[in-house]
């Protein structure tokens, strides 16, 4: 019986393990015997991490919890973690993968977990770099005085040299970054730099003159800056 010869056939480890290497579609016609087979599955999440989808519940679920297979998955797309056992929810590694796709999956974890991984310098700068202002609102508060993070988010928004703690408000390097993505936020930086020569030409003209009420008041009176920044 062709029927019969083709359920056993498909019921063959090295048979079924060579179809799904070849194309991951052919796990939907493998013997249900070898679901439980983790290099088969693996060869198909390596192709797409759907394949799993194929898997009745109880299969899906044991290999839901299975490192190798949960990690294969991450890397394609983010939201695979999702269906990841929910131990790998404390595997850093596993969910930064995650979130330097998208820092979002972070909002499906568990409060605790969320706590842990907003006060993380390495996942909160991940998150900064792809949305600086709601990453930053979320971060520990920490976080607000390291230096890579904060440059991370002034180049994107230099408004955001507020939440900078005081000392990187004086940092020149991370004022300067904040001053040439917006040269309104001079108005953030720190006493000695706002009297700061260069930065003040780089609000000024960064602001078509605007910046200029926000300069020390020393800098208000040198006519130069008075003229760059148009004022009669």
């Amino acid at each position: 019986c062709p029927t019969r010869t083709a359920k056993v056939l498909w019921s063959d480890y090295d048979i079924a393990i060579n179809a799904v290497r070849q194309d991951w579609h052919a796990l939907s016609k493998v013997g249900k015997d070898l679901y439980s087979e983790q290099m088969i599955i693996l060869e198909a999440v390596r192709q797409d991490w759907k394949a799993m989808d194929i898997l009745p519940p109880s299969a899906a679920k044991a290999h839901w919890a299975d490192r190798e297979i949960v990690t294969t998955a991450v890397k394609q797309d983010w939201k695979a973690l999702k269906n990841a056992d929910k131990e790998f929810f404390e595997d850093k590694a596993i969910v930064l993968c995650a979130v330097q796709q998208s820092y979002k999956i972070l909002f499906d974890l568990p409060d605790d977990q969320q706590k842990r991984y907003w006060a993380d310098p390495e996942m909160v700068l991940c998150a900064v770099q792809q949305d600086a202002p709601k990453a930053l609102r979320k971060a520990d508060k920490s976080l607000l005085g390291v230096k890579d993070i904060m440059l991370a988010a002034v180049k994107q928004q230099g408004s955001l040299l507020q939440l900078a703690d005081e000392a990187l408000r004086g940092d020149p390097t991370i004022v300067q970054a904040a001053v040439e993505q917006d040269g309104m936020a001079i108005k953030y930086a720190s006493e000695t730099l706002r009297a700061d020569r260069e930065l003040a030409v780089l609000a000024i003209k960064g602001t078509d003159g605007q910046a200029f009420d926000l300069l020390a008041e020393e800098l208000q009176q040198d006519g130069d800056l008075v003229e760059l920044a148009g004022i009669s």
